[in-house]
């Protein structure tokens, strides 16, 4: 949780579970999921806990009384991934159907279907202003899409095999992606003002997700993002048209 006093599990025996970090006792059993859980994320303000399963729905929780607030139904294959909006309005969920989905918290209404990817979406992340979703997918690309309207504003083509992670840096100017191609790729903001390069990592052998993340951190830490006049969109348009 973002206290730090609250652990959240997700199980392949269906259930979540939160659990208190200091004493180590279970506080609640989240049932509910037909099917294993895959990904499990708190809200911003540590209040609502979300679930995401191969049962093809999504379900937000009431930390304080482990009862289920909303089932997000629309998916038609599991889900792959689930993250909040750093408001805590919105809920993003990616899937095997190839979509990612945008939903209202209050309400559990679907808001958005993002459409376009050709394979499974295994990964999705918002940036931190909000403005902004980031996908990626076994079809070897990641994109960008508008959170407000739900249309994809950009395609990061580059990868040769499927795109494992996708993560924005602090700051929300670089993108890092991850791939089975055993390389790692840094789009990068500020180099697109001048001549437009892509930093990548080569062979790194990308056997465990958890190699990634560790990989992420150092990356972003070694290359901050330096600041200038330009709009994230306007710069990623100029990346995304030099690979393509």
């Amino acid at each position: 949780s973002t206290d730090g006093k609250t652990v959240l599990t997700g199980s392949w025996d269906k259930t979540a579970r939160l659990w208190d970090v200091f004493t180590g006792q279970q506080l609640h059993i989240l049932r509910g999921h037909t099917n294993y859980i895959t990904s499990v994320a708190f809200s911003p303000d540590g209040k609502t806990v979300l679930t995401g399963s191969q049962d093809s729905t999504a379900r937000l929780w009431d930390v304080e009384t482990g009862k289920e607030l909303h089932i997000l139904q629309g998916h038609t294959q599991g889900i792959t991934s689930v993250a909040f909006s750093p408001d805590g309005k919105t809920v993003l969920t990616g899937s095997d159907d190839y979509t990612a989905r945008l939903w209202d918290v209050d309400t559990g209404q679907q808001r958005h279907i993002l459409q376009g990817h050709t394979h499974r979406v295994s990964s999705v992340a918002c940036s931190l202003d909000g403005k902004t979703v980031l996908t990626e997918s076994d079809d070897n690309t990641a994109r960008l899409w508008d959170i407000s309207t739900g249309q994809q504003r950009h395609i990061l083509q580059g990868h040769t095999a499927y795109i494992t992670l996708v993560k924005f840096s602090p700051d929300g100017q670089t993108i890092l992606t991850g791939s089975w191609d055993s390389t790692a790729r840094l789009w990068k903001q500020h180099l697109w003002n001048s001549e437009t390069k892509e930093l990548f990592i080569k062979y790194y052998p990308l056997l465990r997700m958890h190699g990634l993340y560790s990989l992420a951190e150092t990356v972003l830490k070694l290359y901050p993002s330096e600041p200038h006049e330009e709009t994230y969109f306007e710069t990623a348009s100029k990346l995304s048209c030099s690979i393509q």
